[in-house]
């Protein structure tokens, strides 16, 4: 996992808390767990699932997933061809 970006910009209308990209293996797991900031990761290759308020979506190559706070969610790569994405983490008003 690498973090691009971590320290909040100062910014009200949009605060940017981190940015990053992560190769995952295929036993990376988060979850089910919740989160204090919006997550918009970007899929660039592979495959994986995410699962939220009871709803699951297989993700691939191209898409993207939002993370919203306060909600349970959980996100796994797929075994036989694990995701490598890259993530905007961020709050504001």
């Amino acid at each position: 996992m690498e973090f691009v970006y971590t320290n909040p910009i100062g910014l009200t209308d949009l605060e940017v808390l981190e940015v990053g990209t992560q190769a995952c293996t295929p036993d990376t797991k988060f979850g089910p767990g919740v989160r204090d900031m919006y997550i918009l990761h970007y899929v660039h290759s592979g495959r994986g699932t995410y699962s939220a308020a009871g709803q699951v979506e297989h993700v691939g190559p191209g898409m993207l997933f939002l993370v919203v706070p306060d909600t349970v969610h959980s996100y796994w790569p797929d075994p036989g061809e694990p995701w490598r994405y890259s993530w905007f983490g961020f709050t504001g008003q």
